[in-house]
């Protein structure tokens, strides 16, 4: 036969009434894991604030600008595409290259590591209505943004 404590254990009920009242609060594991989890994103957020490019400039990081710059390399070509995100959402890692036209190859992202004062040659936006392609479709629905070449407005310093 099990002590009362051994069965106290095994339903994971508090052991003593003094520490808590409620049979569903967490348990000193969770309460652990989720101080560890914590001290992760702090370490990230530290890592992200001190982060800098090739060339020591900071990072343009994605809380001071909802308009974040990006580029991408083509591995075929070398061409260089600049865009900028007009709403948040998800972009790419990769793309079919843009930078030249008749190039087939594959454009990769730098990751938002690019020098501030970029001028975007291509934005990222939401569209009003959803594509018709059933893979776009689900992208644009999940958060996906689509791309497509900055249209400079008269009188528009955005664009």
């Amino acid at each position: 036969m099990m002590s009362k404590r051994r069965l106290q254990m095994q339903k994971r009920e508090p052991v003593d009434s003094k520490w808590t009242e409620n049979p569903n609060a967490p348990d000193m594991l969770d309460l652990m894991r989720q101080l560890e989890n914590a001290r992760k994103m702090d370490a990230i957020e530290r890592a992200l604030t001190e982060a800098k490019t090739d060339n020591g400039t900071p990072m343009i990081k994605p809380e001071q600008d909802n308009r974040r710059i990006n580029q991408y390399t083509c591995e075929t070509c070398g061409g260089v595409i600049t865009t900028i995100d007009r709403v948040p959402g998800t972009t790419p890692f990769s793309l079919v290259c843009r930078a030249t036209p008749g190039c087939n190859g594959r454009s990769y992202s730098s990751m938002y590591r690019v020098q501030p004062g970029l001028t975007p040659t291509h934005e990222w936006y939401k569209p009003d209505k959803l594509p018709r392609d059933p893979g776009m479709r689900q992208h644009v629905q999940m958060g996906g943004l689509l791309i497509r070449p900055v249209e400079k407005l008269a009188g528009d310093k955005n664009k």
